[in-house]
């Protein structure tokens, strides 16, 4: 999979447009209870959904990432022109994203873990639906 051609990638560094993903998330977490909860006779399933969504955004970075490691970059080429049409990812640019990797899907994305929210939305499961996306 060439990495530069991915779904909703920004960007032609996966590792850089990705962190600044999760910074954004990170950001976003504390802000859903007063964003999801103006209208005081509503239930909490709009925080549910948006916390739900926040988590599949968090995957989706993290997939960017993925494919950097073991990825391989395809160039259009015709018959008159030279060189190869697919060449691996550069191993520098492979370590990057397996550190990136390391240091947020290896280790618990612990900011998800905002018990404000998830007393107000499960009261199981949620360890469950991080560690399916960190095994996706």
């Amino acid at each position: 999979v060439d990495p530069r051609i991915i779904t909703e990638a920004l960007g032609d560094d996966p590792v850089k447009a990705s962190g600044f993903g999760v910074r954004n998330i990170k950001r976003l977490v504390p802000m859903l209870i007063p964003a999801t909860t103006t209208n005081k006779l509503d239930n909490y399933d709009r925080l549910e959904d948006l916390y739900g969504e926040l988590i599949n955004q968090w995957a989706r970075e993290m997939n960017h990432v993925a494919v950097v490691v073991g990825g391989v970059y395809q160039f259009t080429k015709y018959a008159s022109q030279s060189g190869t049409v697919y060449q691996p990812v550069p191993r520098t640019k492979q370590a990057e994203a397996v550190q990136f990797l390391n240091e947020n899907v290896f280790t618990t994305p612990s900011f998800f873990f905002d018990p404000e929210i998830l007393r107000r939305i499960e009261p199981t499961g949620f360890v469950e639906r991080v560690r399916t996306r960190q095994t996706a």
